[in-house]
């Protein structure tokens, strides 16, 4: 301020009942005619409201985000035009995404680690739950951009308070283990059959 720039922030005071409130204020200098500094003016705007209701909503993404992440399934947001917007932390370790920053993610191309056979169900099951239909499937990924081979996936659509749809939950559980189990035993009854069939 003494070089004759503008001050500006947020300034928690203490009032005389012992309460706190919150303003923003900006203070800048005041000059003579030869351009000295003379003084000072303050502008000040009471924010309390406004902090608490910003703290609050600040409280509860990060709550949001906790939950998200502690999922033990892949999660991941997309909106209501197909975007993917977030992905939580099992979801960033099953596809190999850890250490990516938000918009990195926000930028990968999802559909590219579906199965060739799976990636025409997978658009047309997120165009559904945009849509508003919710719905269940098992897929396939691309070997090499998952941890996991085979999951089972379901879509819900996410209204607000308004009942208009803004996203879509893509839940995703890794069953590759028990597709290997079904498979081995399905090919050990063929076996069976086979033997008894000679």
């Amino acid at each position: 301020i003494s070089t004759g720039g503008i001050w500006r922030g947020e300034i928690k005071n203490k009032a005389k009942d012992g309460t706190f409130y919150w303003v923003d204020s900006s203070i800048s200098p005041t000059f003579d005619d030869s351009g000295k500094i003379m003084g000072y003016v303050a502008v000040r705007f009471p924010i309390t409201e406004l902090k608490e209701k910003r703290d609050a909503i600040k409280e509860s993404e990060e709550k949001y985000r906790a939950l998200f992440d502690s999922a033990p399934l892949c999660i991941k947001l997309f909106d209501k035009q197909g975007n993917l917007v977030s992905l939580n932390q099992r979801g960033r370790e099953e596809h190999l995404m850890q250490g990516k920053t938000v918009e990195e993610i926000k930028k990968w191309k999802y559909i590219e680690c579906v199965g060739e056979k799976y990636k025409d169900l997978v658009k047309d099951k997120l165009k559904e739950a945009i849509e508003g239909k919710s719905s269940e499937f098992d897929m396939e990924h691309v070997p090499e951009t998952t941890t996991g081979h085979w999951c089972h996936s379901s879509l819900v659509p996410v209204k607000d308070t308004k009942g208009e749809i803004q996203y879509v939950l893509f839940i995703s559980r890794d069953i590759t283990r028990e597709k290997n189990m079904d498979d081995e035993k399905n090919k050990n009854l063929t076996e069976i059959v086979r033997f008894f069939y000679i």
